[in-house]
Formats: C-alpha cells, structure tokens, sequence
C-alpha cells in the first residue's frame, strides 16, 4: 500500500491516493487499536444512555471501527449528520 500512495503521490494523482487509502482503511479499519478494559467498563455503565460518536471520519469506516472494537452495539442507529448542520 505504501509503495502504491508514494507513487500516486509522486504523479501527482491525490484522488488516486485517497482513495486507495479509503479501500486500505476500509479493509482494515481497527488495525492495531484496542479498547481498554477500563473503558469498557465505562460503557457498561453507560448502558442505558443513548449514546453518540462525533468524529470526522466517513459513515462506512466508523461504524466498520465501532464492530471491530466490539461496540456498535451500544449505539442506536448509524446516521450520519453533516457538519454544517451542527452550527
């Protein structure tokens, strides 16, 4: 992957590069991250909240990162807000 990111960037081809990163980050969305116990435990206690996660990354990767640190669950939907809605 990397080999491949240099060369589109080299060529100047940014679009081709974002989105092998996408493909890449989709395909392996959790890579090397683990949720602490301790934070577990917070949720666990928070499990009658209705709960939400404000973050800048794509729908389709966060909710991929969410299943993968075995948390999606604690959410009730996966709707995304777009950020100009927020202001």
């Amino acid at each position: 992957l990397q080999v491949h990111l240099e060369q589109a960037l080299l060529d100047r081809k940014v679009d081709e590069a974002v989105d092998l990163f996408r493909e890449h980050y989709l395909a392996h969305p959790v890579g090397e991250r683990t949720l602490s116990p301790q934070m577990r435990a917070f949720l666990a206690e928070l499990e009658d909240l209705r709960l939400a996660v404000v973050t800048n990354k794509p729908l389709a990767i966060t909710l991929r990162i969410l299943e993968g640190l075995d948390i999606a669950n604690r959410l009730k939907t996966g709707e995304a807000i777009p950020p100009d809605a927020l202001v």
